[in-house]
């Protein structure tokens, strides 16, 4: 799918399967990806506000959502930015998201 430019802010994607998925400019603040199969580090750095998304966090099914680990959850985000084999060739511009 093409989300290229989707506000995505908030949506829970948590299972979705984004192979080959197209998340340039995407505003990904907030929204949760736990569980997110095919979801490339590449993928991440080129949506903007990606250090602001869920990626690890628990179900808790008594209360029916998902249960941020806040501290694994940091811990991810440095992992995604120490890979600079990842990094997108030219910056982001997410001007669009700053409105």
């Amino acid at each position: 799918a093409d989300l290229g430019g989707a506000d995505l802010s908030g949506a829970d994607l948590s299972g979705a399967d984004l192979s080959g998925g197209k998340l340039g400019f995407v505003d990904l603040s907030g929204a949760n990806l736990i569980g997110v199969e095919y979801l490339t580090l590449f993928q991440i750095k080129i949506a903007c506000n990606w250090e602001q998304a869920i990626y690890k966090g628990n179900w808790n099914s008594e209360n029916s959502e998902w249960i941020v680990d806040e501290q694994v959850n940091q811990q991810y985000i440095e992992k995604i930015k120490q890979d600079k084999a990842s990094d997108p060739p030219e910056s982001v511009n997410c001007s669009k998201w700053d409105e």
